[in-house]
């Protein structure tokens, strides 16, 4: 019989996805749980982690086992001999590897230490294990020194995300009065009128409940007692929370002793919300709770949603930066500049007398926590050049006449969004809101070559939508066709499908783009704040600091705290599932429940069971991920028309490929020069570009405080030419990088494995349209068996159907 529960929390049902183990023994309801580690290191690999943050690679010898020597049949057998293993032993043929001549010596140097396999085999798990000791201590170490103990949450992310708000509360006192601006009960202010018919109904209220409750009632609070209160009302306030009794915040009586009833020297006044969030509670901790509601409500800081229609808004309107291709094919010396244009309903797609000389990159300095820094910044025009972000909910309008409409606009359209008075900015309130609309067409070519409006849109991948050229690639090649998709991408329009926007990002169209609001479905108001400055600026300099220090560690724990804390708030909990292991009869009887979902059989007699979700309730601030995903896409097309295209020769770039943080173009410059040149041969505006140029690129001057300015750029993945016929599928040509000449992306496959991925392959695609397979090598275990497991798939497919491709 067994006697533990063992309880998996995991994602979408994937065994491969686990988050959390929990073991807990069935008599003493002790609990054991265990983490994976690799959750806490992002995509480093186990040996990067060990040297960054151990000590720096100086513990990093792990020793070497053949692993292929042994299996659950042979092991007793092999491992009791006490002559060393062969050099043929340690080739792993699941990974396709042999030990070199160097480290088969150095195994027979330590082989001597030991009387047989089996001791070396001890010594070879304490050296594994023992390297990530110290890695892991010092990432523990790192979150306690910020009041996070790291094994309450799953990953680096959803500790950095507690370190945020508690950044954000550095001022909070729990016997201060903090009172919300926003409270009804203070813009509509009655006070309370303490009448002797309100008191006789509560006396009446607490009778029954101690009646039900079968508490003493003999020395209850009676009629008689009203004179008392009366006068003791007009001196008194919430002794939690102490806010004043009015008609919207009516007072109660709450029971000091909840093993007791309501009598007289066991009561005191307290607000209705107090005294219910207190119920049975333990008093202090119940107080903290409320005062730290209060604090954030007086504050504008973000409370989890409570409306489900915000939250379905919200989690529909999350989508991640703009990976997309505008042009192909970019090749030094041969490609011209190509511009788009509209002419009498239709596009026209022109090669300009121009050729590309080099390829600029430039890439954001940590954009997402760029966004909540609170850093002012000349070329945000809005709310005092601050980007606020949003914080509890207010209000959400529906929007079902024309009065509605104009009331929606006039929120949208605050004049006051502009000034930099503080009173003013106050006046202005962070809103989502669902709208169609379209950009005016008489500019449409001013933003037809880099559409402004990032948003996910779903379509059918039929002829007339992707386009001629692309549909024929797939017929010809049998790729998939006619299949619905939905992806994230640039328009013009809002294709008349209702789409969400926060405010910044639809300022930046109205203003600067010429968009025209059709339509507007619903819109949704919170508080605004800049309470994460703390957090981003913190973590900014300390990263900056163990750079100079050359603590690796610390500036990659910086760098991974600062850029995924808004990921936790975004999560999307409705994916994650409750998985219990059984053995066979608990999984039979687990097919009888109604909230059973599936199993899976893991081993002889062991099979992990799912639950299907009865209910969910969102417990983060999705609020916050969604207007910070948002303003990043107006950071980034803001950065692009009101610097790149205000002070540049748009006859001689194109913007070619933007991924997320990230943007290459196309420069017909100096051909006189290399790619280091960058924008300075194309300039039109010189004045404005060196008033503003150290505004987003660092300056020399300032070393290396100035390299990663939060809500700036730097030059990143800059070279000669450059081919991408797809998002996340590109070559890029670096010649005068001695160690690394040519950068090669395909999403989805390891490139070491598959060397046909190459130059030769991309340009083969777009001459003759060949497909190049790929296969990835991966290995798997299944009821104690390591198999090697080989995918094989489409690499170079030359899809893209974010887009209509031109064979041009």
């Amino acid at each position: 019989m067994c006697h533990y529960i063992i309880q998996i929390i995991t994602y979408n049902f994937l065994i491969s996805h686990i988050k959390r183990v929990t073991v807990k023994h069935k008599i003493s309801g002790v609990s054991i749980q265990f983490l994976d580690a690799i959750l806490f290191i992002t995509k480093e690999s186990l040996k990067q982690f060990a040297i960054d943050f151990g000590d720096g690679g100086k513990d990093g010898n792990k020793g070497v086992f053949p692993y292929d020597a042994i299996n659950t049949e042979n092991y007793k057998e092999v491992l009791q001999l006490q002559i060393p293993f062969s050099q043929e032993d340690f080739n792993n043929k699941l990974r396709g590897e042999q030990i070199s001549d160097d480290d088969y010596k150095l195994y027979l140097e330590d082989s001597k230490n030991f009387n047989n396999r089996w001791d070396y085999l001890q010594y070879y798990n304490e050296l594994d294990t023992t390297i990530m000791i110290k890695p892991i201590d010092r990432v523990i170490e790192m979150n306690f020194s910020n009041g996070i103990d790291m094994f309450n949450y799953v990953s680096m992310a959803s500790c950095a995300n507690p370190i945020k708000y508690k950044m954000a509360c550095q001022d909070f006192d729990l016997n201060s009065r903090y009172v919300n601006k926003d409270d009804s009960s203070l813009i509509c202010y009655q006070p309370f009128e303490f009448t002797y018919d309100y008191w006789c109904r509560k006396i009446g209220s607490y009778n029954i409940q101690d009646l039900k409750a079968g508490r003493d009632r003999k020395n209850n609070i009676n009629e008689s007692d009203y004179e008392y209160y009366k006068e003791l009302i007009k001196t008194s306030s919430c002794w939690f929370c102490k806010a004043k009794f009015t008609m919207l915040n009516q007072p109660t009586l709450d029971r000091i002793d909840n093993s007791l009833g309501h009598s007289k020297d066991n009561v005191r006044f307290a607000c209705q919300y107090c005294n219910v969030a207190r119920s049975n509670r333990d008093a202090k901790i119940t107080r903290l709770k409320i005062q730290l509601k209060r604090y954030y409500l007086a504050k504008g800081l973000p409370c989890p949603i409570t409306s489900e229609d915000i939250y379905h808004v919200l989690r529909n309107g999350i989508t991640g930066g703009l990976a997309n291709t505008f042009h192909r094919y970019n090749i030094k010396g041969e490609t011209h500049i190509n511009k788009m244009k509209m002419e009498d309903g239709k596009i026209i797609s022109q090669d300009l007398d121009n050729i590309m000389t080099h390829i600029t990159g430039v890439d954001f300095n940590s954009l997402y926590p760029a966004v909540f820094s609170g850093l002012n910044h000349h070329f945000i025009k809005y709310t005092g050049h601050w980007i606020y972000l949003p914080g509890y909910e207010l209000e959400r309008y529906e929007i079902t006449n024309e009065q509605d409409k104009q009331k929606a606009l006039k929120i949208i359209n605050n004049p006051l969004r502009f000034s930099q008075n503080k009173s003013d900015i106050d006046k202005v309130t962070f809103f989502v809101t669902e709208i169609k609309g379209h950009i005016d067409e008489q500019y449409i070519n001013d933003y037809i070559n880099c559409p402004p409006l990032i948003r996910k849109l779903k379509f059918r991948c039929l002829e007339n939508v992707i386009g001629k050229y692309m549909y024929e690639h797939q017929v010809k090649n049998k790729l998939p066709k006619d299949r619905e998709e939905c992806k994230l991408t640039s328009l013009l329009s809002k294709m008349r499908q209702f789409m969400s926007f926060s405010s910044y990002y639809l300022w930046f169209l109205i203003d600067d783009c010429h968009f025209i609001i059709d339509e507007v479905k619903s819109i949704m108001t919170f508080s605004k704040h800049l309470a994460f400055a703390p957090f981003v600026q913190h973590f900014s300099q300390q990263r900056i600091k163990a750079k100079l220090d050359k603590n690796k560690g610390l500036e990659q724990y910086s760098k991974i705290s600062m850029n995924s804390s808004y990921g936790s708030d975004g999560m999307n909990q409705e994916q994650f599932t409750d998985i219990k292991m059984c053995d066979r009869n608990e999984t039979f009887r687990a097919h009888l429940y109604k909230k059973f979902k599936g199993d899976r059989k893991l081993a002889d007699n062991v099979y992990a069971v799912e639950y299907e979700k009865q209910k969910f309730n969102c417990s983060t601030c999705i609020q916050v991920a969604y207007a910070v995903l948002d303003c990043a896409k107006y950071i980034y097309m803001n950065f692009y028309y009101n610097f790149i295209v205000r002070c540049l020769d748009s006859s001689k770039f194109n913007f070619v490929y933007g991924d997320t943080d990230s943007m290459m173009l196309a420069v017909a410059g100096n051909p006189n020069k290399d790619y280091n040149q960058g924008f300075s041969e194309i300039i039109t505006d010189q004045q404005f570009y060196d008033e503003n140029f150290y505004k987003f690129f660092p300056d020399p001057s300032k070393g290396v405080y100035d390299e990663k300015n939060l809500l700036g750029v730097a030059y990143e993945h800059c070279g000669s030419s450059l081919i991408a016929l797809a998002p996340k599928n590109y070559w890029l040509l670096e010649d005068l990088d001695k160690k690394y000449p040519q950068t090669v992306k395909l999403k989805g496959h390891n490139l070491k494995s598959n060397p046909q991925i190459n130059k030769d392959a991309q340009e083969d695609n777009i001459r003759n349209v060949t497909v190049v397979q790929g296969k990835n090598i991966s290995l798997r275990q299944h009821q104690g068996k390591m198999s090697q497991i080989e995918v094989f798939k489409n690499g170079i497919t030359g899809t893209h159907t974010k887009m209509i491709v031109l064979p041009n």
